[in-house]
């Protein structure tokens, strides 16, 4: 488990990321971006600000498990904040060895478009987030 402290360029005066952070580019600072934010359990917890940041988070997930399969399965919302338990399932790259999980992720919706996903290890948590309970 980490410190939870989120790995984010931070955004110069002109709109574009500096240092060696997760982000670059001046689409990464732009507040429309749409972002993805892994659990806080996760040991490379952070933020992927952008389209092209968060496909090259989930391509991630697909060369280390192949055959990934992500699958929701119960759906609850609550006004622009909208639960997702979602299974993933799938088999590593390196060994073959079979990966099953439950991750809880909150949406927040903006003019009919999804805005931010927040994923959670803890559903309760998640249910909490969007304003709903068990």
């Amino acid at each position: 488990m980490n410190s939870g402290a989120l790995r984010v360029a931070p955004c110069s005066p002109s709109g574009r990321a500096r240092g060696a952070g997760l982000l670059a580019g001046r689409a990464a600072c732009r507040p429309d971006q749409p972002e993805f934010i892994n659990a806080q359990e996760d040991a490379d917890h952070a933020v992927s600000r952008g389209i092209d940041a968060i496909r090259k988070l989930q391509q991630g997930w697909f060369e280390a498990y192949p055959d990934l399969h992500i699958e929701p399965v119960e759906i609850r919302a609550n006004g622009d904040l909208v639960f997702v338990g979602t299974r993933f399932t799938g088999h590593g790259a390196d060994r073959g060895a079979a990966m099953e999980m439950e991750v809880a992720h909150v949406r927040t919706t903006e003019g009919g478009r999804t805005r931010r996903v927040q994923a959670y290890q803890d559903r309760v948590e998640a249910l909490k987030a969007v304003g709903l309970e068990e």
